[in-house]
């Protein structure tokens, strides 16, 4: 939610990344034969992989160039409509069949953007109604198109649940959360394993004084990521005076990983 986030837009962005309706994505078999049917809109296409001898050629933007994040998520928050079509190689429009959710779904949530995506066999698992909008063809895309258009507020509600409901259940931190549970469940050794580890380091820190040097080399540690065993002994290298006890052991073990590296598998 940090990076896909609701934005205010200046007016010469919304001019650049805005439009009544616009598709960010690959220009996929089934987008480029489905989107025909909407050239008759003031409809903006950003992203790669699509032909510039087609009707869609004029709907391209910066010439068919990738589109990086950054300016995905001021596409989103500048557009009306976000159409988001999952891609197929065999149909010629929705897939009938089509199961997953891609990450879009959740992105242009996130932003507090208002889409219309196409029906997914495991939407209904993820969104309740009136948190999302879909679509089942294009007489019922056009549909909406013209409903949606012509109703901001209609617009702003929809994509206020639908942000609430991605931020509460669908963010990164909750996915991770959902595998590593899996992963417990599956291999509780690993679990019952990881948490002596835990014990160990708090019971270390909560007795520094058996552990001369240890404190203050945590100290000179960034705080903002994690860190191997090598960022340890180098912080130790970059000491002036003598070296700690625990300077020394993490410096000896930075060694032994390196020779390690050595040894042919």
């Amino acid at each position: 939610p940090e990076i896909h986030a609701p934005h205010e837009l200046s007016p010469a962005e919304v001019e650049e990344y805005g439009a009544p309706l616009s598709f960010v994505g690959a220009g996929y078999y089934n987008r480029q034969a489905f989107f025909r049917g909407l050239t008759d809109y003031r409809f903006r296409i950003w992203g790669n992989g699509w032909p510039d001898n087609s009707p869609l050629a004029p709907h391209i933007q910066r010439n068919g160039a990738r589109i990086d994040t950054e300016t995905c998520v001021r596409i989103f928050n500048a557009s009306a409509v976000n159409l988001n079509l999952h891609s197929s190689t065999c149909h010629e429009g929705v897939a009938p069949d089509g199961d997953f959710v891609n990450p879009r779904t959740f992105e242009i949530a996130a932003c507090g953007a208002f889409q219309l995506v196409d029906r997914r066999g495991l939407m209904d698992g993820l969104f309740e109604p009136g948190e999302l909008e879909t679509f089942g063809d294009l007489a019922e895309l056009r549909e909406k198109i013209e409903l949606f258009l012509n109703d901001g507020e209609a617009r702003r509600d929809v994509a206020t649940r639908g942000r609430a409901r991605v931020l509460a259940e669908h963010s990164y931190r909750a996915r991770m959360t959902e595998l590593l549970a899996s992963m417990v469940a599956a291999f509780p050794h690993m679990a019952e394993r990881q948490d002596q580890r835990l014990e160990k380091r708090r019971e270390i820190l909560a007795n520094p004084e058996d552990h001369p040097g240890l404190d203050e080399l945590l100290d000179s540690l960034p705080r903002d990521r994690w860190y191997g065993i090598d960022d340890v002994w180098k912080a130790s290298l970059r000491k002036e005076g003598p070296l700690s006890r625990a300077d020394r052991i993490f410096m000896a073990l930075g060694t032994v990983e390196l020779n390690l590296e050595k040894v042919p598998e």
